[in-house]
C-alpha cells in the first residue's frame, strides 16, 4: 500500500481501536521523511539555508556537537539535510526558584512560570499555575521573561511536548525555548520537533529518557528546503484537521450508538413479564452487530441479563412449582433495624419467597496465617484472595497454606460448590468454589442449603446484586462491606425448578454474548494491528508521496 492509497482510506483506518493517534503519528512520520508533499528541484537545498544560519551568527556556537551519522536515521530526499538541533537553534533552559523563598513566588498578579503541567501538546500557554515575584526574576533568572508566541519543549521526563508561550513568562528546568536561528523555521519545527526527539532517544542518536543539555543539542533534524518547509507545515495542519473531523464524526457516531444501546438496554431492565423480555431482547437481537460493537459494550448487557433473571422477568412462572423451603431459624439472629433490600424485591413474583440472605445457607468468611512463618505456607491447601476470583468457577489459587497453618488461623476450609464472594476492595467479585479450598478474610463464603437454592443460582443473584453491594461499601480508598450487612440483605428466591429454568435461559444467552464477545474482541485486535502495523510499515520503507491536493477535505 502506498502513502497515498493509505491517506485515501484515511476514514477506514480512523474506525479503528486506537486509528487517529496512529495517523496522526504517521503523518509526521512521513512529513519528516519527505514523503507527504513533492519535492520542487527548483527550490534552494537546505544545505543553503544551514549554511546561512551558520554564516549569520544568529545561532551560537556549541562546542558539544557530535558529527551526524545518518546511518541508523530514516532516509530523507537528497535536497534535505540532517543537522544537529543545536546548529539552526538557540536553546535555553529555564530554572526554578527555591520553593522554600517565599518571596520568590507570587499570586495571579506575578510573571507567569510554566511547568510541563501547563502545556498543552501543540497548543497555546495562556495561563500557568504558578507565577513568581520580581524578586525571583532579578535574583534567579536574572533576565527579561521568555517572549509571546517562543516555542517550548519539554525534555525531561516528559520528552518533546510542545507548546507556545501565548503572553511573556518564565518556565522551569524540564522545558527548553526553542529559538530557531531562520525565524521561517519556527512553523516546522513546532509541528515536528516531537518526532525528531524521539529520534534523538535511538541508538543511531541519543540514549535515556531524560535529555540533558548535551543531548538536547545534538538531537537529529531533518532539515528540508525553507520553500518546502512551508509546503509541508500546510500539508500537515490540512491532514491533522481532516483527522479532528473525523474524530469528532466517530465520537458523534459512538455517542449516537451509545444512547441508543443505553435505551434498548433500559427497556429491557424495564420489560415487564417474559413476553416484554422476549420482545426487547428480540429488538436487541436485531440489531445486536449495530449496538454493540465493543468488547466493552458487552458486560453492561450481561448484567442486565441477570438482573432480569433474578427478578422474575426472563422466564415464565409456573403455578405448579413448589416453593423453595426456606429455614428463618437463621432471621431470628438478625437485627430488625440492619434489615435492607433493593427496591425490585417487592415486585418479584408472588410465589416467590422473601427472606435474609442469612436463611439461604451457611456462612462464614477465612483469615490469614501469620505472615513470614515458614510452617504455615507453600502447603498443600487451596488458600484463595480476591485476585483469585474469577467471577466464575474458582479451580486455582495462587498461595497455598499447610495444615499448621489452617488450624493456627481463622481460615476454614470452604467445599466444593461453596459461593464465594469478595467483600473488601472489589466488592462484589465472585466465584463458585470448583476445589476444596479456605480464604483469607476479605472473602466471605456460602455453602447453599440446598431445599432453598442452588449454588449456580445464588452466584448468580449475587452478581446481579453487585450495584447494591457496592452501595453499602464503607471506609476510604479501600472500600468494604461485612458479613453482617450481607446476612441482613433481603431478597426474592423462586422455586426450585424456577431457579434451574433461569440458570439454563441465563447459561444460553451468556454463551451468545460470550460469542459475541470473542468476536469483537477479534475484529478489534485485527482492525488495530492493521491500523499499527499499515502506519508503521510506510515510514521504514520507501514510499511514494501522495499528490498534494489527493485528500478530499469536506
Amino acid at each position: 500500500m502506498t502513502a497515498a492509497a493509505l491517506l485515501d482510506s484515511l476514514e477506514t483506518l480512523a474506525d479503528a481501536p486506537g486509528g487517529i493517534d496512529h495517523l496522526r503519528e504517521l503523518v509526521l512520520h512521513l512529513a519528516v521523511r519527505g514523503r507527504l508533499v513533492t519535492q520542487a528541484p527548483a527550490n534552494e537545498p537546505a544545505s543553503v539555508l544551514v549554511d546561512r544560519i551558520g554564516a549569520s551568527g544568529a545561532v551560537e556556537p556549541c562546542r558539544v556537537l557530535k558529527p551526524i551519522e545518518s546511518a541508523g536515521l530514516p532516509e530523507i530526499p537528497a535536497t534535505w539535510q540532517w543537522v544537529r538541533l543545536r546548529e539552526i537553534v538557540n536553546l535555553n533552559v529555564g530554572k526554578t526558584p527555591s520553593t522554600k523563598n517565599s518571596q520568590y513566588w507570587a499570586d495571579e498578579g506575578g510573571i507567569p512560570w510554566v511547568s510541563i503541567g501547563d502545556m498543552e501538546h501543540y497548543g497555546f500557554v495562556t495561563s500557568t499555575a504558578k507565577h513568581i515575584s520580581p524578586k525571583a526574576q532579578e535574583e534567579v533568572f536574572r533576565t527579561d521573561p521568555v517572549p509571546h508566541d517562543t516555542l517550548l519543549m519539554s525534555f525531561k521526563l516528559t520528552i518533546g511536548k510542545v507548546a507556545r508561550l501565548d503572553c511573556d513568562a518564565f518556565h522551569n528546568e524540564a522545558i527548553v525555548s526553542v529559538l530557531p536561528g531562520e525565524g521561517e523555521m519556527k512553523e516546522y519545527l513546532f509541528r515536528l520537533l516531537p518526532v525528531f526527539a524521539a529520534l534523538g532517544k535511538t541508538k543511531a542518536a541519543i540514549k535515556g529518557n531524560t535529555l540533558n543539555k548535551t543531548s538536547l543539542a545534538n538531537i537529529p533534524v531533518a532539515v528540508p528546503p525553507l520553500e518546502e518547509q512551508h509546503r509541508i507545515v500546510a500539508r500537515v495542519d490540512e491532514l491533522m484537521a481532516l483527522l479532528d473531523r473525523l474524530e469528532a464524526a466517530k465520537e458523534a457516531r459512538d455517542a449516537t450508538r451509545a444512547q441508543l444501546r443505553d435505551a434498548a438496554l433500559a427497556a429491557l431492565q424495564d420489560a415487564n413479564g417474559a413476553e416484554e423480555v422476549k420482545t426487547a431482547w428480540s429488538r436487541i437481537a436485531d440489531h445486536m452487530h449495530d449496538l454493540f460493537t465493543d468488547p466493552a459494550d458487552i458486560p453492561p448487557l450481561r448484567q442486565s441479563i441477570l438482573r432480569l433473571a433474578t427478578r422474575g422477568r426472563l422466564v415464565a412462572q409456573d403455578p405448579l412449582d413448589e416453593p423453595p423451603q426456606i429455614d428463618l431459624k437463621a432471621a431470628k439472629k438478625l437485627k430488625r433495624e440492619g434489615l435492607w433490600s433493593p427496591s425490585w424485591v417487592v415486585d418479584a413474583p408472588t410465589q416467590w419467597a422473601r427472606c435474609p440472605m442469612a436463611c439461604l445457607g451457611t456462612w462464614g468468611s477465612g483469615g490469614t496465617p501469620k505472615k513470614g512463618n515458614h510452617d504455615y505456607y507453600d502447603g498443600d491447601i487451596p488458600w484463595l484472595k480476591i485476585a483469585d476470583l474469577n467471577d466464575g468457577l474458582v479451580q486455582h489459587a495462587e498461595t497455598h497454606i499447610t495444615k499448621r497453618g489452617l488450624e493456627d488461623s481463622s481460615a476454614r476450609m470452604i467445599p466444593t460448590g461453596a459461593v464465594l464472594l469478595a467483600m473488601y476492595g472489589s466488592i462484589g467479585k465472585s466465584g463458585i468454589a470448583g476445589i476444596e479450598c479456605c480464604s483469607n478474610q476479605a472473602i466471605a463464603h456460602c455453602v447453599p442449603d440446598d431445599r432453598a437454592i442452588s449454588a449456580s443460582y445464588l452466584f448468580r443473584l449475587i452478581v446481579s446484586l453487585r450495584e447494591e453491594l457496592l452501595a453499602q461499601g464503607k471506609g476510604g480508598a479501600q472500600q468494604n462491606i461485612s458479613q453482617t450487612v450481607i446476612k441482613h440483605l433481603e431478597v426474592a428466591v423462586p422455586p426450585l425448578q424456577e431457579q434451574r429454568r433461569i440458570v439454563a435461559r441465563v447459561d444460553e444467552l451468556m454463551a451468545l454474548l460470550d460469542r459475541l464477545e470473542a468476536s469483537l474482541s477479534d475484529l478489534r485486535a485485527t482492525r488495530e494491528a492493521f491500523a499499527t502495523s499499515a502506519v508503521r510499515a510506510l515510514p521504514e520503507h520507501g514510499v511514494e508521496a501522495p499528490a498534494e491536493g489527493a485528500i478530499t477535505v469536506g
